[in-house]
């Protein structure tokens, strides 16, 4: 009988219903914010970013800022700017909120911080599509350095080069060659999607 009894609690405790492991479904992708932003150059920049990240604009030898977009339940944008710094002994990210804003699609703002000035407009929010087996790569962000200004996000497309990250936004940069005399770099180890700009 109690040999019996052992049988039955050891059946309990290892069948099939008490290994499997409930699993927890992936997040859904989150929507690609598309901004415009004009550099202090001139320059017009597209930047696509997954709502709740950041983009990073600014000088290549210089002070940067950091764009956060982020959509909020009454259907606008909330546009955080930040000041991104490197601390002297640690060497590490510091970062400082500058600016606060709720963006209407289609309705620029002005930011000027120091030598940086910026308009920016949030012109579109795209639907990502869930990661497949070709686009599951390390690449997060990718830069394209253009006129002495460098931009930073999952998706940048300026005049000087283009480039993209497909697994981390919506990519949609065709085959319109790019003009200019930038170039676009992407990360090491990374397949992201790149169209360099002409020398």
């Amino acid at each position: 009988m109690r040999i019996a009894l052992l049988i039955w609690i050891a059946a309990l405790i290892g069948g099939p219903a008490a290994q499997a492991a409930p699993q927890t479904p992936a997040p859904p992708p989150r929507p690609t914010i598309i901004l415009s932003v004009t550099l202090p150059s001139g320059t017009l920049a597209k930047v696509g970013v997954p709502s709740g990240d950041r983009a990073t604009v600014g000088l290549a030898n210089g002070p940067h800022l950091g764009l956060i977009a982020t959509l909020v339940e009454d259907g606008r944008l909330e546009l955080v700017i930040v000041d991104i710094s490197t601390d002297a002994q640690t060497g590490s990210e510091v970062v400082r909120e500058l600016d606060r804003r709720f963006l209407e699609i289609g309705e620029p703002v002005r930011f000027e911080h120091e030598v940086l000035s910026l308009t920016i407009t949030w012109i579109e929010t795209r639907r990502v599509s869930a990661p497949t087996a070709d686009t599951l790569d390390p690449c997060k962000i990718c830069c394209v350095y253009c006129q002495g200004e460098q931009v930073c996000a999952c998706h940048v497309d300026t005049p000087c080069g283009r480039c993209c990250c497909p697994a981390t936004c919506s990519c949609d940069l065709g085959a319109r060659p790019a003009a200019g005399g930038g170039t676009a770099l992407t990360p090491i180890a990374s397949n992201c999607i790149v169209a360099p700009g002409r020398r």
